[in-house]
């Protein structure tokens, strides 16, 4: 056998494990690296190994300033996504922030700004843009704009009972 070939048998091969699987009379399978015993039925198995992992040393180690690790070794976790809040933008100028969506109409008497204090209605566009939560947050807290009053504020007993979102 040419030397190349045995060398990638040897290398496939240590990559492959047998084991027997062994049923009794009891009816309880045993898998072992034993042939079974007589008597017993018996499967023959071919595993492949796992892939190596790394010691649970190099994994908890912290890489002090001078010994960094290679970026491709060192293990970061990143951090989930932030929730989203929703920037409500209306036709009149009004912008205001939810954290659970913008309408897509508002309806504004006009008998207010009329004269004649008819009743009328007249129905506004929202325009939703999601933000950020913690951005949310802080221009609800701010306040002091033109659609301040229609922001998604917690209740007391939301803040007590601790469902406010912006906490």
């Amino acid at each position: 056998m040419p030397p190349l070939i045995a060398a990638w048998m040897m290398l496939f091969a240590a990559d492959v494990t047998e084991v027997h699987r062994c049923v009794g009379d009891d009816g309880v399978p045993r898998y072992q690296d034993q042939p079974c015993a007589s008597g017993e039925s018996q499967q023959h198995l071919r595993l492949k190994a796992p892939p190596p992992v790394a010691p649970a040393a190099e994994i908890a180690a912290p890489a002090s300033s001078s010994t960094a690790a290679p970026t491709a070794q060192r293990r970061e976790t990143s951090a989930p996504p932030e929730p989203l809040s929703w920037r409500c933008e209306v036709d009149n100028g009004e912008v205001y922030y939810r954290h659970d969506g913008c309408p897509d109409v508002l309806s504004e008497p006009l008998w207010l700004s009329m004269p004649d204090r008819s009743g009328y209605s007249t129905w506004m566009q929202v325009r939703a843009v999601p933000v950020q939560r913690s951005f949310a947050c802080r221009q609800i807290s701010r306040g002091g704009r033109y659609g301040a009053e229609r922001d998604q504020r917690a209740s007391p007993y939301d803040k007590l009972s601790g469902r406010d979102l912006c906490r």
